[in-house]
């Protein structure tokens, strides 16, 4: 079966959808929080977009801290096709972050859900992520 992903940003939640656009997952996310950090623009963007890759979220994490001490990414870090932007679904640990405007653009969701995901192949490459 191909799912698909609705982020919605007023809410703070990510669906899962099915094949036929039936809700099977509703997960709490943080998205973007309206103004430029270090690590990026701050805002999510809204559209349509494909999966590009999966990645290792310790591995991406290697991208910020060498030592691989800090992992803000999760076990996970799904990359989104979005122009000029580096932006991805991934992980965190900081629960009491979730459902508020907090990232640098990303989408964090739970690590446990990012973990089921793609456990239960609820994302590939090519799934359409659809943010709104």
């Amino acid at each position: 079966m191909r799912y698909s992903l609705k982020i919605n940003k007023s809410t703070q939640e990510l669906y899962v959808l099915d094949s036929e656009g039936r809700i099977v997952e509703t997960m709490k996310c943080s998205t973007g929080q309206g103004f430029p950090t270090k690590y990026g623009k701050g805002t999510t963007p809204s559209g349509v977009y494909p999966v590009t890759r999966i990645e290792d979220g310790k591995e991406v994490a290697k991208i910020l801290d060498s030592t691989g001490k800090w992992n803000p990414y999760g076990p996970y870090c799904i990359d989104l096709n979005i122009l000029e932007r580096n932006i991805s679904i991934h992980g965190t640990d900081e629960l009491e972050n979730l459902g508020k405007l907090v990232t640098s653009g990303c989408i964090r969701i739970d690590n446990s859900n990012i973990s089921k995901l793609v456990k239960y192949k609820f994302v590939s490459k090519g799934t359409l992520v659809e943010i709104f």
